[in-house]
């Protein structure tokens, strides 16, 4: 408890050292042997989702699209001309708008666990992440 801890690059490197698909594999293993205890059952889990700002400068993609001739910058543009080609226009009510990712996160009701997460790009639809 009194030694410090450690630098966030050590988190980082072992992370790319393990490898995304890896790390799923251990989550999964883990949520599974959590069902079999019967600590975690996913009979009613919450699924909330949050948006993640995407590398992009907008005017950069913006004054592609004017040069392209495009007179909307909208998600069937954007693809064409932005560097995230993955990336998508998504909203919250009718007036805040982002160029985004979804991280979608579902919940285990019973324990208050994460069971799943999920990235898509903003335009889907929260309860199809």
């Amino acid at each position: 408890m009194a030694e410090k801890t450690p630098d966030f690059t050590v988190y980082c490197k072992f992370r790319n050292r393990l490898g995304t698909k890896f790390l799923s594999k251990i989550f999964a293993d883990l949520r599974d042997q959590l069902k079999v205890q019967g600590l975690m059952n996913e009979v009613f889990t919450f699924v909330d989702a949050s948006h993640l700002i995407a590398k992009a400068s907008l005017w950069k993609e913006r004054d592609e699209a004017i040069k392209q001739s495009y007179e909307k910058l909208n998600n069937d543009v954007l693809p064409k001309v932005a560097n995230d080609k993955q990336a998508r226009v998504g909203c919250k009510g009718k007036n805040k708008f982002w160029f985004v990712y979804k991280k979608h996160t579902s919940v285990d009701m019973q324990s208050g666990l994460i069971n799943k997460v999920a990235m898509t790009p903003a335009n889907v639809v929260d309860s199809k992440g």
